[in-house]
């Protein structure tokens, strides 16, 4: 059944990343769920062609997305996406694909950290300790939570993280909109 309904995707007729008319940061997380899907159903070569098309998308969305604070979070977003297409090609034998794939994630990374210098160069310095405070609680977090054995601790560590996330996508809209 599972098979049947992944059966009809053809990535060529898909729209180019520009014309999309929907939010395409979430088309992402849709993509790679699909291809996901794929992936486990052994559809590789569809799985493959979908990877292809949502690293295209990323691309897209580094160079042209206009909130700045999203493209500060993009690289959390997609680097689980840019692990799954490496490990698929990498279990069909394509090295090379799979070190093309790995040269874009580094790219995206780079980008990232080139917006964000040249963004806090602009800041004042009690914005950017403000930030790197908000950036310290979500690792102290993320890590208790990785080593956290005890579900009610996890489930209290994951509400942790969920607010110091939404309350650092605030502070960025914020730095966004004043500086």
């Amino acid at each position: 059944a599972l098979s049947s309904l992944y059966g009809g995707l053809n990535v060529k007729h898909l729209p180019p990343p520009a014309t999309l008319p929907i939010d395409r940061l979430r088309l992402l997380k849709i993509l790679n769920s699909y291809a996901a899907a794929l992936t486990k159903i052994n559809r590789v070569d569809q799985a493959q062609q979908l990877y292809i098309y949502t690293l295209d998308l990323i691309d897209y969305i580094r160079l042209h997305h206009s909130r700045l604070s999203a493209k500060f979070h993009l690289v959390e977003e997609v680097m689980p996406i840019y692990e799954a297409a490496i490990q698929l090609v990498l279990s069909q034998q394509q090295t090379e694909l799979a070190f093309q794939i790995a040269e874009r994630s580094k790219a995206t990374i780079l980008l990232e950290q080139i917006a964000k210098q040249s963004a806090h160069q602009y800041l004042p310095d009690e914005l950017l300790i403000q930030e790197q405070r908000q950036q310290q609680q979500i690792v102290f977090y993320e890590r208790l939570l990785a080593e956290s054995q005890r579900q009610e601790e996890r489930a209290n560590y994951q509400q942790q993280l969920f607010d110091l996330h939404r309350e650092h996508d605030a502070f960025l809209e914020q730095l966004v909109r004043e500086h």
